[in-house]
Parts: C-alpha cells; structure tokens; sequence
C-alpha cells in the first residue's frame, strides 16, 4: 500500500510540473518524431521493458545508436510529400539503479540526435540540412511487485516524466515536461522463453505540426526473447503510440513499429551487445521504412548477500563433560531442583551418544570418618548410577568410583561449602 501512495504521489508531482509547463500556444515547437528509446535497465527486449527489477545497488549503463530512415515525412491522401525528417541518426546514453532492494529502481535515458536531415516544412522551397539536436531526457522509477522467476507470471509498474531538454524547432521533443506511467506484465512459460506486454499512458503538451497531431497518448508493446544458447537470444517486440481522444482513427497519430535482434552476452564480463533492425507496421509520424540499431550495456554484478555461518553443531556429550549433581547431607538425594535438571541433561545427552561410556565420581563433605565418606560417595555415584539406568543407559557404559571427602571444591568451614562438595562428577571415557 505505500508503494501505491508512493508513485501516485510521484506521478502528481509529474502532472504538476507538465500543467505549469508552458502551454502549447506558446511554445515554438513541441513535437517528438523519433520514440525509440532503449529500456533504461537493459533486459531481455529492447525498448519493452521486463518486470524484472535490479538488485539493491546493482546498476545498469548503457548506449544504444539507431538510424532511421524516413523518420518523419510530409503527406498528403497518404502518398508522400517530401521528407521532413529523412535520416536520423540518434543515441540515447541510458542507465538504471536499484535503489531498495527489486522493488525500487531509478532509470534515466539521455537522446541525443547527431545528425538529421532536416527540411522545414513551413517553407515551400526548403532545402535540407543536416542539424544536430538534444533530446528530452527520460527519468522513470521500476518496481517489481511479482516475481516472474517464482510465478512464471510477472508484474511493475513504471512511473515516468520527461523533461523539456529537447530541441522542438527540429521535430527532436515535447515542447514540455510530459509525465505518465506504465503497467509490466511479464510470462515465463518456460524458463528460455519471455513474453512482456507493456501498456499505459503519456500526459503531453498538446501541438500539432503539419496537421498531426500530438497530445495525450496511449502506450503499449508486446516483446518476446527466447534464449538460444548461454549467451544468446534472440527478442522481437512490436510497439507503438495512439492519440487518446480518437484511438487508431489516424495512422499519422498512430504508429506502430516491429524489430527483431539479437542480444549477446560477452562471457562473464557483464556486457551485452545489442543488433537488431526494424520497419515502421503502421507509417506514422516515427514509424520509418526501416531502422536499425546497435547498443552495448554493462550490467554490474549481484552481490550475493553472505550468509551467516552455521552454528557448529554441538556435541551432546559437552552437557555430561564437567556436569555436576549435588546431594543432600547424609543421604542419596539430589540437593535442587537445579540438579535435578542437571541430571536430565546428561540423561538425554547419553541417549543421543549411545557408544559413550562414562565414569561417575562421588565425594562428600568433610564431616565422618575417611572410610565413612568413602562409603557414602560411592553410595551416591551408584545412587547416579541407578538414576540413569531407571532412564535407560545401558549399565554396562557407566562405572563408578568413590572418594573419602578429598578435592573439595567447597570451604568445608562453612555450611554452603560443605554443600558444594556433595556432589558427583560425570567424565566421558577415551
């Protein structure tokens, strides 16, 4: 829920900023020829974009050039004119960076168009020029809300803006900030085998140029890639854009493009080449007679997160080594409840080594004869003894021995010492 409250809010600031931006009236120009532009995180497509976010600070950067020829021409009945834009060659320097773990990813795409052949279309007896122009730089957020590794089925959402750094006067930007947002739903039917759909909307500055016109839009692509071997695969994707107050009712307004490449990952480096080419389905404003591309991206690796040591496993005879039972004064029962727990312990720990064997050590206080004491300690290791046996360890693991009230752990001058010696020791046999 606040990942919805998020992106709604980022897509309010977006429209904000688009609404003070300078209304079309007043603009020069505001029109955007080319829109092809490579998905800023890489992936398995080309300009459709995967569900698939990046990885806490992992990062992705990147730069794909594509020529297109007849970008942008002048019609009339649907025969050609002249050009207006004839040849664009432009490249876009694109990155991304997971920002909170899968869920969060910031994206930036910089075009850049190095050489149009340009004809004003305002002026009859134009000429053609080869012109140099920016174009609007693209930022977007990615969050991946379903894992398509872990349901075949997976989804995003792509929240977007762009901002007016463009040059309108050649057909190369919006005129504006524009801002909207896409949904990602992706399937893997099988784990070589990708299909991506990508739909949403783009909120624009409305201007029209040669009775085209540019406002509002739906935005949609379908892309598939099938991994041929380890490092290639091979991605087709068709994509296009349609004014939203009359869909498809003018193919110059509507567009839709198809390519077809390859991707090939160079070894472990992280770097992937990009080749592909394309044509324009429907010839609208953007769509050319063909196109062809080439991009290289370096995706940094994941850093697997370290998983915590496994605890040693703890050797159940520890619990008898050093374990000491104390007695009551004069008699064969245990002094607390504490030692009652103690003998438990070494109890279970004996069922869980069933080929230890023990010895059991009894001693006394100092009070009584040296022969009585002695008697009286080994009474109470058999006592121990007895005690274990009633809880099934076999009798022939344990053995027993007395003392005649020497190795005190205790001061035999006061009561609580006196306590302390009454006790048995357990030693595990070599």
């Amino acid at each position: 829920m606040r990942r919805l409250r998020f992106f709604v809010s980022l897509f309010v600031v977006a429209l904000s900023l688009m609404l003070c931006a300078p209304h079309a009236s007043a603009l020069t120009k505001g029109f955007e020829a080319s829109s092809f532009h490579p998905a800023t995180d890489g992936g398995p497509y080309f300009t459709v974009y995967g569900s698939e976010g990046l990885e806490q600070w992992q990062w992705v950067v990147g730069t794909t050039g594509n020529y297109a020829y007849h970008l942008f021409q002048l019609t009339q009945n649907g025969a050609r004119v002249r050009g207006i834009i004839d040849d664009a060659l432009i490249q876009d320097a694109h990155g991304a960076v997971g920002l909170i773990g899968r869920w969060l990813e910031f994206g930036v795409d910089v075009p850049v168009a190095w050489w149009l052949t340009y004809t004003d279309p305002n002026v009859a007896v134009a000429t053609s020029q080869n012109k140099m122009a920016m174009g609007d730089v693209l930022l977007n957020f990615k969050s991946e809300l379903v894992k398509v590794r872990d349901h075949r089925i997976g989804f995003a959402i792509l929240p977007f803006m762009t901002l007016p750094s463009g040059s309108g006067k050649y057909f190369n930007g919006a005129g504006g900030v524009t801002g909207g947002g896409k949904l990602i739903v992706e399937f893997m039917p099988v784990d070589r085998w990708r299909i991506a759909l990508n739909a949403g909307a783009l909120a624009r500055p409305k201007f029209t140029a040669v009775g085209i016109e540019q406002s509002n839009q739906l935005l949609y692509g379908l892309g598939t890639s099938v991994d041929a071997t380890k490092e290639l695969s091979i991605a087709a994707e068709v994509w296009g854009r349609a004014k939203l107050s009359d869909l498809f009712a003018n193919k110059e307004e509507s567009p839709i493009e198809a390519d077809l490449g390859v991707k090939y990952a160079v070894g472990e480096s992280g770097v992937t080449v990009d080749a592909g080419g394309g044509a324009g389905l429907i010839r609208g404003s953007g769509a050319p007679i063909f196109r062809t591309f080439l991009g290289v991206v370096y995706r940094s690796p994941v850093h697997e997160k370290k998983q915590a040591t496994a605890a040693p496993v703890k050797d159940p005879l520890d619990d008898v080594r050093g374990a000491v039972v104390h007695f009551s004064f004069n008699n064969k029962d245990f002094a607390t409840l504490a030692d009652a727990e103690t003998a438990i312990k070494v109890v279970d720990a004996l069922k869980k080594a069933p080929d230890a064997k023990i010895t059991i050590t009894g001693y006394t206080d100092s009070i009584g004869s040296k022969r009585y004491n002695t008697r009286l300690s080994i009474t109470r290791a058999n006592r121990m003894k007895a005690y274990l046996v009633e809880s099934g360890i076999a009798a022939e693991r344990i053995s027993v021995q007395g003392n005649d009230g020497a190795n005190p752990v205790g001061d035999n001058k006061t009561k609580e010492g006196r306590a302390m010696n009454r006790r048995v020791e357990f030693k595990v046999n070599p």
